[in-house]
C-alpha cells in the first residue's frame, strides 16, 4: 500500500462517521490528510528505469515519503487502527 492509498484509507473512515470520539474533528480531519497526500508527491528521476523517489516534488524534503507525509501517515495508522485502542 503507497502512503497516498494508507491516507485515502484513513480519510474515508473519518468521513464514513464510523468514528465518534470525537465527530466534530473527524471531517477536518480527512480533509487535512487527503490535502497533504494531494500537495506532498514523490519526485520521480524520470531517467533511469527502475530510480527510486529522489524527495518531496512540493516541500523539497530529500527524503521520501517526507516529514509532512510521515507526520501524516502516523495519523492515518492511528485512525486506521483505531483510535479507541490507541486511547486506552
Amino acid at each position: 500500500m503507497t502512503p497516498t492509498q494508507e491516507i485515502e484509507a484513513a480519510a474515508r473512515k473519518l468521513s464514513s462517521g464510523m468514528l465518534i470520539a470525537r465527530a466534530d474533528l473527524d471531517v477536518p480531519l480527512a480533509k487535512l490528510l487527503r490535502e497533504t497526500a494531494a500537495l506532498h508527491t514523490p519526485n520521480e528521476c524520470g531517467k533511469h528505469v527502475g530510480c527510486g523517489p529522489l524527495g518531496c516534488e512540493w516541500c523539497g524534503d530529500e527524503d521520501w515519503p517526507c516529514a509532512d507525509m510521515r507526520n501524516a501517515l502516523a495519523v492515518a495508522r492511528v485512525v486506521v487502527r483505531g483510535i479507541n485502542t490507541v486511547a486506552s
